[in-house]
């Protein structure tokens, strides 16, 4: 059990895989407190056979009112949503991976990710099923 009795996203993770039962599921996703304001789910768009995908640093369940101002995930949010990720990355399989920015980065490397160190460098892959290539850049929200 997660932070404030939170179990976090896996048990509502379907057991079939597809973008369409990932994105039926995430909806009814209570795994952690930002289903309470949160208007829509953050799943990705795109085919399945996407040979790019690009990881964000919203999860999955902040979509808020058009206009909000969307705060930066907890760490603890990170590590909730993450079995969507890892859902979405296994269903795709993508050749390449982008991470934008520090936030996308920790859910995809971990704590220790840091932009400036991993930009635009070609990044070892966690875990057994590697794309090609990933690389990290700037979250583009962080240049305003």
């Amino acid at each position: 059990m997660g932070r404030e009795g939170f179990p976090g996203a896996g048990p509502w993770v379907p057991d079939r895989l597809s973008l369409s039962s990932l994105r039926t599921h995430a909806e009814q996703c209570s795994g952690c407190e930002l289903h309470q304001e949160a208007t829509k789910g953050g799943d990705g768009d795109g085919p399945e056979s996407a040979a790019l995908m690009v990881v964000g640093g919203a999860t999955r369940r902040q979509g808020g009112p058009r206009g909000r101002v969307l705060r930066r995930p907890s760490r603890w949010q990170v590590t909730a949503c993450e079995p969507w990720l890892l859902a979405e990355l296994e269903v795709v399989r993508p050749r390449v991976v982008g991470v934008l920015g520090a936030t996308a980065g920790q859910a995809v490397f971990g704590p220790s990710f840091r932009v400036g160190e991993s930009r635009g460098r070609r990044l070892g892959w966690p875990g057994d099923r590697a794309p090609l290539r990933a690389r990290a850049r700037g979250c583009p929200s962080s240049r305003r």
